[in-house]
């Protein structure tokens, strides 16, 4: 994204960020990197595991992915840290497909 673009998505979020903060959300930033096995656990036969994610091993060995989606990255550190409930969070990134974009998505 580009001036004069950028300028006015940041600060839309930045506005976003003060309403819903002032909510009682706090905001979280995901990984854009995960582990396979994030996503792998949430059904191997779905389409976003199986066409439409960038995964590959990094130099230690390890099967990552950049994040196709939010939703699993934030469920694995809900249940890595174990934070008090109501859990109020937010969050805006991109997310990574192998896939022209498509409506509603």
């Amino acid at each position: 994204m580009l001036p004069p673009q950028a300028g006015r998505w940041r600060a839309f979020t930045s506005q976003f960020a003060d309403i819903v903060e002032s909510a009682g959300y706090e905001c979280i930033i995901p990984p854009m990197f995960e582990d396979l096995g994030v996503f792998l656990r949430l059904g191997d036969a779905t389409d976003v595991v199986t066409k439409e994610m960038y995964d590959f091993e990094d130099k230690g060995g390890r099967r990552i992915a950049l994040r196709p989606e939010h939703t699993a990255g934030i469920c694995r550190s809900f249940a890595q840290h174990r934070p008090t409930t109501p859990w109020k969070v937010w969050y805006s990134g991109s997310n990574f497909r192998y896939e022209k974009a498509q409506a509603g998505r």
